[in-house]
């Protein structure tokens, strides 16, 4: 699956302004986690997106989110590192709680 989601990173073009990754946390119940750096082989990358803007968007929408600094060593962190350099630090991995936890007042607030 992650030799499929490289490819497409490295045949897009450079048109694209940002990238919004998602992926799922088994760790978050209520709120979503707004990842700013990802790191490969050593190399930290960050995004140059305002997360704090984000944060503040994903507020107003009724979604409690965080700003995390904190690196993972899952497959989203490989993707989101591949995106990180590929447009520049344009991108942002926005994790999320898995299925598990949604119920109707999820849905309501987060649709």
């Amino acid at each position: 699956m992650y030799r499929t989601l490289r490819g497409c990173f490295q045949r897009a073009n450079g048109r694209i302004c940002g990238v919004y990754l998602f992926g799922a946390d088994k760790n978050l119940v209520d709120s979503f986690q707004i990842e700013k750096c990802a790191e490969r082989n050593g190399i930290r990358l960050s995004n140059v997106l305002d997360t704090e803007d984000i944060r503040k968007k994903l507020a107003y929408a009724g979604i409690a989110s965080t700003i995390s600094t904190d690196l993972t060593q899952y497959l989203c962190n490989e993707a989101y590192w591949w995106l990180l350099e590929k447009y520049k630090g344009k991108a942002v991995l926005i994790h999320i709680p898995t299925i598990k936890y949604y119920n109707d007042k999820t849905y309501s607030n987060w649709l």
